[in-house]
């Protein structure tokens, strides 16, 4: 079993993983219209990231010139061998967002926790849900994180 410590978005390395892993869209409407049918506009709010049923890190997105900024709170996420999240709580404090970027209906956000910069890529499944993915080169392979947007 791999553990790790999250400071959520910017912290997704051995004891820093942010919990979030993204797939892409699954639900129905996804299917059949793809995450480009949502505007960029439909990411800002506030998301809870979810572990069997239950929150454990809140994003919090929030619209300029034409970006994202925000924060992710910190969280401790811990994994099987093959990916499959076993454990996931918040932890103490958060990490802000310095960056983002949206591709082809994805946003790529980049989360900040002392000298770590972690990717996530986040794709809507509704207007109301998404699915989190961490992202970006030597990204630890991880499910993707079921997140529920809460205002």
């Amino acid at each position: 079993m791999s553990q790790y410590k999250l400071s959520l978005p910017p912290t997704l390395l051995l004891i820093l993983l942010a919990a979030a892993v993204f797939s892409p869209a699954t639900t129905a409407l996804a299917q059949q219209s793809g995450p480009a049918a949502f505007s960029a506009k439909a990411f800002a709010g506030t998301w809870h990231w979810m572990f069997q049923g239950k929150p454990f890190v809140t994003m919090i997105l929030e619209p300029k010139d034409g970006g994202f900024t925000g924060s992710i709170s910190n969280a401790n996420l811990h994994t099987d061998d093959q990916g499959r999240i076993t454990d996931a709580s918040a932890g103490s404090g958060d990490s802000p967002i310095v960056k983002s970027s949206m591709e082809n209906g994805v946003l790529r956000i980049f989360s900040k926790d002392g000298d770590d910069e972690n990717e996530w890529a986040v794709t809507l499944t509704s207007p109301a849900t998404a699915e989190i993915r961490v992202a970006g080169d030597g990204a630890p392979k991880i499910e993707p994180i079921h997140a529920e947007k809460v205002q």
